[in-house]
């Protein structure tokens, strides 16, 4: 789109595997490495005469996670769907373009199936949206039960796409090898199997129990050779070839549930945007909460946040409404995660034993989690992520409605106010005994929640927001650890969504905390707060400095050795963020919303220190 009329295009923006970079390079040995595992490349891979043969654009779009092809992919259909439907608005014949997606949808190949759904909801998105829009948009019949066929298929775990031809070949291919190993082995119960099974039809399921059975076989094992060394040999070549389909079937598990949940999101995506729902919802439902908890594609699992958002307002006059178990479902997604949420089960009591490590305690990024090599940890931080952007767009697409999304979804109010206003609207004592871990844990998630929503409120819901800081405040003085935490991380959202309403809180309610030398949760609580803030507010913190200095210096004595420590940084990280003298532009910005100049708040911190 950027480049000027007539200048050839950049091999780049069409995703060329000839640029000369290393990332480039390394990409294409990823999926090049990646195609041949499928095609049965490498030691012990074997190629069935009935395998489909992918070409290497089909390998790229189905067997790595690339996003630019994806954006690519996106960009296209958004482009297709927008001259789909200024070509039937206008009069033309959109008949060639129904064909296509009627092709593209019933396509073995699950790419072109997914490709096909996104083309057609970005036809009804045009369809009704602007001024002339139309309340719905009636999809072509022909498409229409091609999407109510393809839900009808949802749960299915064997659903055969074209990309996952070449595993399904392979692994059959090692079962029959197994059989017949353990056949000539002498294992009467496999020479069985190997006769009375139809590989061509048989189900990776059923390869997962035969895989299972062989595993108990080896004791059965008769051997003909006399050379201890040679029959240790063959056990341990037998225990590997049942290894290995159990290896391949996990990896065709994987390709085909990943294909088969953004083909699913796809469809549910075209129904949300025709704002034409079938009767029964639950398929629709469920195609998208199972992307937003196993999509790894950010701009996938984007759309079907985004898609939610339609979904529950379609949804919200609908007798009986899943609007609140769908609220319930997300919430519980977002706080899944150990990394990210802290847990109230085996809690650490002891105040004297906190350390500052635990109070400076700041969770890894979704880039660096979902990157990494822990498997069960990418898992649930993906799940985390699809459910905290679909709480995100939820706040942010029904906040404009009549009354607020908090009007609209009662669950989402509920599920952040309540808990803590049980808990510390009325008790006034935050270490009472009647705290379990059950309860605990609630007023965790709840934190949690209202954090996550906090910066994508519009105004109106956002006031109403802030009434749980008086709440946190109170959870701030916990003798437990994660709700502590989880307090200070939303006073700190809080503070960077709405400085001013924020640091009020902080200034009248934290700091007194700071100064309670008989009361040690008191401290730790107030302390972990201001750490996390100033870490979170940066620059944002400059124009309160001068409220927070004498505090911060007051605690540096403190008793408790991670008060002190925990303070001591937080007064070292402040100090860092004064600009010196002759401010730079860097600061210029804060320097002119600031209500005290920081030239004079420098001199003022400077005076207090060395008087």
């Amino acid at each position: 789109v950027a480049t000027p009329p007539g200048q050839s295009l950049d091999p780049k923006v069409l995703g060329s595997t000839q640029a000369n970079s290393k990332a480039r390079d390394a990409q294409e040995k990823k999926r090049l490495e990646a195609l041949a595992r499928t095609k049965g490349g490498g030691a012990g891979g074997i190629q069935g005469k009935d395998e489909v043969d992918l070409d290497s654009d089909q390998g790229l779009m189905n067997l790595d996670d690339l996003s630019a092809s994806v954006q690519m992919r996106l960009s296209g259909v958004r482009v297709m769907g927008a001259l789909a439907w200024r070509l039937q608005s206008t009069g033309g014949n959109p008949e060639s373009v129904v064909t296509q997606i009627t092709e593209l949808l019933s396509s073995q190949l699950g790419t072109h199936a997914q490709v096909g759904a996104l083309l057609l909801a970005e036809w009804a998105t045009a369809a009704c949206s602007g001024p002339d829009g139309a309340s719905s948009y009636t999809l072509p019949p022909s498409l229409q039960t091609i999407l109510d066929q393809k839900l009808t298929t949802i749960g299915q775990t064997d659903y055969p796409y074209s990309e996952i031809g070449n595993l399904s070949a392979k692994w059959r291919a090692e079962v029959s090898l197994v059989l017949e190993d353990y056949s000539k082995a002498g294992v009467k119960e496999a020479s069985a199997a190997l006769k009375a099974t139809n590989l061509s039809s048989l189900t990776f399921m059923q390869g997962l129990e035969l895989a299972q059975q062989a595993g108990e076989w080896e004791v059965l094992v008769k051997p003909k050779e006399k050379d201890p060394k040679k029959v240790s040999e063959n056990c341990k070549r037998r225990k590997k070839e049942v290894h290995q389909v159990n290896v391949t079937i996990g990896q065709l598990t994987e390709v085909q549930t990943n294909l088969h949940t953004s083909v699913l999101a796809a469809v549910a995506t075209v129904l949300v945007a025709a704002q034409n729902l079938p009767k029964k919802i639950g398929p629709v439902i469920r195609a998208l909460m199972e992307s937003l908890q196993r999509e790894s594609n950010l701009d996938l699992q984007r759309r079907s946040a985004k898609a939610m958002v339609g979904l529950l307002r379609l949804c919200a006059d609908r007798t009986p409404c899943p609007n609140g178990k769908v609220i319930n479902n997300l919430a519980s997604y977002l706080c899944e995660d150990t990394s990210f949420t802290p847990q109230c089960t085996g809690i650490e009591q002891d105040l004297e034993q906190v350390s500052m490590e635990q109070m400076s305690y700041h969770p890894a990024d979704d880039a660096t989690v979902i990157a990494g090599d822990d498997d069960a940890a990418r898992e649930v931080r993906v799940k985390k992520r699809g459910a905290g952007m679909a709480l995100e767009e939820i706040a942010r697409g029904l906040g404009g409605a009549a009354g607020g999304a908090f009007a609209m979804l009662p669950a989402l109010w509920t599920r952040v106010h309540q808990p803590l206003q049980v808990a510390f609207g009325e008790v006034k004592d935050a270490s009472a005994s009647h705290f379990d871990a059950a309860n605990m844990q609630q007023l965790v998630d709840s934190l949690q929640l209202a954090r996550t929503i906090a910066a994508a409120l519009p105004p109106e819901d956002l006031k109403i927001l802030k009434s749980l800081m008086p709440l946190a405040v109170g959870a701030l003085e916990s003798k437990y650890a994660p709700l502590r935490h989880m307090a200070a991380r939303f006073l700190s959202e809080m503070c960077c969504v709405d400085p001013l309403a924020g640091m009020e809180t902080v200034i009248r309610s934290v700091l007194p905390l700071l100064g309670d030398a008989a009361n040690t949760a008191r401290r730790l609580g107030a302390t972990e707060a201001l750490y996390t803030l100033v870490i979170a507010m940066d620059l944002k913190v400059l124009p309160y400095a001068i409220f927070l200095v004498v505090p911060i210096l007051g605690r540096m004595s403190d008793g408790h050795i991670a008060v002190r420590q925990t303070i001591t940084k937080t007064f070292a990280t402040l100090l860092r963020l004064l600009p010196p003298l002759d401010t730079t532009t860097a600061h210029s910005v804060a320097a002119k919303n600031a209500t005290v100049p920081l030239t004079t708040l420098r001199r003022a911190v400077g005076s207090i220190i060395f008087s």
